[in-house]
């Protein structure tokens, strides 16, 4: 939600357990989404890494983060 209304610094500490988590059925999408969090409170940099590693991890946000690389 934070995301959705642009409240990215609040989003991505939320987001990292998710991510962290080996065995969480949300990891994915908890990966796409601290991208587009990054992309939004400018850390471009670290974004492109974690577009690039989903980009390359061959899941449903693949192709999405592939996309999202080219307009960085």
């Amino acid at each position: 939600s934070y995301v959705k209304l642009e409240m990215h610094s609040k989003a991505i500490p939320l987001l990292d357990p998710v991510i962290e988590s080996e065995n969480n059925a949300f990891r994915e999408e908890a990966e796409w989404y601290k991208a587009l969090a990054l992309i939004g409170s400018g850390d471009t940099d670290e974004a492109k890494e974690l577009l690039k590693k989903i980009s390359g991890d061959n899941t449903f946000y693949s192709k999405q983060a592939a996309e999202k690389l080219k307009t960085l």
